[in-house]
C-alpha cells in the first residue's frame, strides 16, 4: 500500500484517463445469485438511473432482468465525470454545506 495525497490521486487520474468520461461506482452485490428486481426498483426510487451488472452498464428505468440462478456483480453508477485539465486541477475537497 502506498499513501498518496489528494492532488497526486487527481494527477494520476488525469494521466490515465485524460479527455475520457469515467464512472464513479459503488459496489452493491459481489458474487451472489438472484434477480435483484426489488433492489433495482429501490435504487430507482432513490433517484439513481444507472447501474453496472456483470460489467455492463444498464438503465434502471428499463426494469432490467437478471438470471436468478447466475452469480452477479452489481455496482451503482454514482456519477459520471469527464476528465479534463480543469477536473484535474479542481479542489479535491468539496465545499462545506450551508
Amino acid at each position: 500500500m502506498v499513501r498518496y495525497s489528494d492532488q497526486r490521486i487527481l494527477d494520476l487520474i488525469a494521466e490515465d484517463f485524460g479527455d475520457k468520461e469515467i464512472l464513479v461506482l459503488a459496489p452493491i452485490v459481489r458474487g451472489r445469485k438472484g434477480h435483484y428486481r426489488e433492489l433495482f426498483e429501490q435504487l430507482l426510487r432513490q433517484g439513481f438511473l444507472r447501474a453496472r451488472a456483470d460489467g455492463e452498464v444498464i438503465d434502471l428505468t428499463s426494469r432490467p432482468r437478471l438470471d436468478r440462478y447466475k452469480v452477479h456483480d452489481i455496482e451503482l453508477v454514482v456519477d459520471r465525470i469527464k476528465v479534463t485539465e480543469a477536473t484535474a486541477s479542481a479542489s479535491p475537497t468539496p465545499p462545506p454545506l450551508p
